[in-house]
């Protein structure tokens, strides 16, 4: 089994890219290893504090985490859903037929795993997860369902779920690499979709010296969340970007501005 650790640790290693990239100067604060997070909320239990690492792009290029010839509709990230503002965005598939949650989720990037939670929704387990590459770019994926053996063996190691109670909880650092499976189900029964954000911890966006949204946002990661859209692929990109918006909220974004 692997072991739930409460140190993070950060790697020479930028996702995606071939060249060989020197250590970072990292100070990390652990306060506990659990927090607990409103439901699909995000929030950290750690501060990373990191120079900046020349070797690093301003954006790293990430694939998207699920093919997009399924997906239906974009949720845009930086916008109120249900009632609370959420720093991340997803994906949304919709007409697949009912009990049909089959969609496979892939590591976007190179990176290392430090972040979990299992929790329950409508009676179902969903699992979070949150990885950071050695440029201090994070990711998350949320309401993933079934996982991969790799990711569940990690996972049980996780505090047990319960209903609506969406602790986090620090892992050690395991190597994931850009395209590697790690579920095969997401979402909830005839709701499937899947929340996907990343994090710029090298800085803090725009919109958190904009935005009455962002700045009354209880936790650090609406001031590091982006428009992910920006830091796709090309092609990723372009697909994301003619895709429907998905609700009422539409295209609204704190991030994605005159996009």
């Amino acid at each position: 089994m692997k072991k739930i650790a409460v140190v993070i640790m950060f790697f020479s290693f930028c996702g995606g890219s071939d060249e060989t990239i020197e250590p970072l100067t990292t100070t990390t604060t652990s306060t506990t290893s659990t927090t607990t997070r409103d439901e699909d909320t995000t929030t950290t239990s750690t501060t990373d504090t990191q120079s900046i690492n020349n070797d690093c792009p301003e954006k790293l290029l990430f694939d998207t985490p699920v093919d997009l010839n399924l997906v239906t509709s974009i949720l845009y990230p930086g916008q109120i859903r249900a009632n609370y503002f959420k720093p991340h965005g997803g994906f949304r598939f919709d007409g697949l037929g009912d009990n049909n949650n089959n969609i496979t989720v892939k590591i976007p990037i190179d990176s290392f795993l430090v972040l979990g939670s299992r929790y329950i929704v409508e009676g179902q387990v969903q699992y979070m997860f949150e990885f950071n590459t050695a440029c201090n770019v994070k990711f998350r994926l949320d309401h993933l369902l079934v996982l991969s053996p790799k990711l569940q063996e990690i996972a049980d190691n996780l505090p047990a779920p319960k209903e609506g109670e969406t602790r986090t909880t620090n892992l050690e650092n395991v190597e994931f690499l850009k395209g590697e499976v790690i579920a095969t189900e997401v979402g909830i029964l005839n709701n499937v979709f899947v929340d996907f954000g990343i994090y710029d911890y090298r800085k803090e966006n725009e919109a958190s010296k904009t935005s009455e949204l962002v700045k009354s946002f209880g936790y650090e990661i609406a001031k590091h969340a982006v428009c992910w859209f920006d830091w796709l692929t090309p092609n990723d990109e372009e697909i994301v970007r003619n895709l429907p918006p998905s609700g009422n909220e539409g295209s609204s974004s704190e991030y994605c501005k005159n996009n």
